[in-house]
């Protein structure tokens, strides 16, 4: 039986987010994500599966976020 999850994808895909604005697209590793969520770099490609799948996760919930704001 696989873990609970200790941290949602949503505060993932916001740390992913956190890196992608201080380092860019390009800046985005599993290691710098991992440092900026406390998860490790297995975990997360347990979760997203490989760099593309989490890039493009994490620019879905940025358009969700941009969405949800402007809907106010």
């Amino acid at each position: 039986m696989p873990r609970p999850r200790t941290i949602p994808d949503e505060a993932l895909l916001d740390g992913a987010l956190a890196v992608m604005r201080r380092a860019g697209p390009d800046g985005i590793t599993f290691a710098a994500v991992a440092a900026e969520t406390g998860l490790s770099a297995a975990t997360l490609v347990q979760r997203f599966g490989g760099k593309t799948a989490l890039v493009q996760a994490a620019l879905l919930r940025a358009w969700d976020l941009l969405d949800a704001r402007t809907a106010e």
